[in-house]
């Protein structure tokens, strides 16, 4: 987008609906501005769902079209500047992706599914994050019915750098991962906003034992670290989960893999 004087408009339409609406399909179309912030959508029920948003910036805006029920064709119509129109298309339905996005107070969640550049996305629009020390994209994925790909990790100096700051200092919190170990027996950190070696904030890892564990720490004496007692396999996925909620907190891991 080079020239703000003119709205970007868009509308999507289902044609397996006949009538005025339906419940499934139902797709949901949105519109999201140069620095990956949602800016406007449409969520009805209708068999066509209409957008319409005069930029304020120059950039890049995109279009999602996302599955909040069923599956199916369907057709989308955008405008805008001749100039700023891009005729790559949308990225395909995810019923797990979506899912995830609705879930009620969710501050960030990056899919870790890029296949080049550096930068890791959130998918709130929140804290993109920086790929660093020669990570490895497009790995395989853990969903068996999602085309999105993973990110491989040398456990040496492989990292996503991330905004600490914008985690804040909730009273309660969980942090979340897919795991697949490549090697035992070393601490491997999955996921932290602690800058002081652990001695504040959280910090999500296993131990030397491929145990999950969850870190929380005020100070150098004033920690917690509850420790799962499943050993993770190398080479198996793992749902790995820490959890603090008020004067509660703990670890714990899930093998199963989600069916999107």
């Amino acid at each position: 987008m080079t020239d703000t004087s003119s709205p970007i408009a868009a509308t999507l339409i289902h044609p397996s609906i006949s009538g005025g609406s339906s419940s499934t399909p139902d797709f949901d179309l949105f519109l999201y501005d140069p620095a990956g912030n949602q800016v406007s959508s449409a969520t009805t029920r209708r068999r066509q769902d209409e957008l319409g948003f005069r930029p304020t910036v120059i950039g890049t805006y995109k279009l999602r079209v996302r599955s909040y029920a069923g599956s199916g064709a369907y057709f989308l119509d955008a405008s805008a500047p001749a100039s700023a129109q891009d005729t790559t298309p949308p990225a395909a339905p995810s019923a797990y992706r979506d899912a995830i996005l609705r879930t009620s107070g969710l501050s960030s969640y990056w899919r870790l599914g890029e296949t080049t550049g550096t930068t890791a996305k959130d998918a709130k629009g929140t804290n993109d994050g920086t790929y660093g020390g020669g990570v490895k994209l497009g790995d395989s994925g853990a969903l068996t019915s999602d085309g999105d790909r993973a990110v491989g990790f040398d456990g040496q100096d492989d990292v996503v750098d991330l905004d600490a700051a914008k985690f804040g200092t909730p009273s309660s919190v969980s942090v979340e991962a897919w795991v697949k170990l490549g090697a035992s027996g070393k601490i491997q950190t999955l996921a932290t906003n602690a800058a002081d070696e652990g001695n504040n904030g959280f910090t999500l890892s296993t131990d030397t034992g491929s145990r999950p564990q969850f870190l929380l720490a005020e100070s150098s004496t004033t920690k917690a670290q509850p420790t799962a007692s499943t050993q993770m396999a190398v080479g198996t996925w793992y749902h790995v989960v820490g959890t603090r909620r008020r004067q509660r907190s703990g670890a714990n891991l899930r093998q199963r893999l989600p069916r999107a």
